[in-house]
C-alpha cells in the first residue's frame, strides 16, 4: 500500500490536506514515510467531528477549539459564551478551515519528530 492510498483511508480527507501530506512527505523514505503515518494518524482530526464538537459548542462554549488544541481560545469561548455565540457561528462556517489548519500543523510536528528520530539513529 503506498502512501497515497494509506492518506485517503482518513476519514475526511480532502484534495487540499493530501497535497499538503504529499509535499511534507517528498523527502522521506518509505520506513520514515511510515513512522510519519503513524504519528499523523493520532494526532490528526476528522473535520466532522470538529464540526459536532463546534455543535456542541452551543452548549459547553469552547469545546471544538479545546479539542483543535486551542486552550486559550476555548477558555476566552468559555467564559464569553463563545464571544455571545457570533464566534462559534463563525466557528461552525468555518470548521473545515480551522480542521485543515490544526491537521497541517500536526504534519509539519509529525515530520519535526520523525526527522530527529532518524537523525539521531545515524
Amino acid at each position: 500500500m503506498d502512501a497515497k492510498d494509506a492518506y485517503m483511508n482518513f476519514p475526511g480527507m480532502t484534495s487540499q490536506e493530501l497535497t499538503m501530506l504529499q509535499r511534507a512527505t517528498a523527502g522521506l523514505t518509505a520506513e520514515q514515510e511510515a513512522y510519519f503515518l503513524n504519528i499523523y494518524a493520532t494526532k490528526r482530526k476528522n473535520p466532522e467531528d470538529i464540526k459536532m464538537y463546534c455543535i456542541a459548542s452551543i452548549l459547553v462554549p469552547g469545546l471544538h477549539r479545546l479539542m483543535l488544541g486551542q486552550t486559550t481560545w476555548a477558555i476566552m469561548y468559555f467564559f464569553t459564551g463563545g464571544f455571545f455565540f457570533v464566534m462559534t457561528v463563525m466557528d461552525l462556517i468555518n470548521y473545515e478551515q480551522l480542521t485543515i489548519d490544526h491537521n497541517e500543523d500536526v504534519a509539519y510536528e509529525a515530520f519535526a519528530i520523525t526527522q530527529n528520530s532518524f537523525s539521531a539513529a545515524v
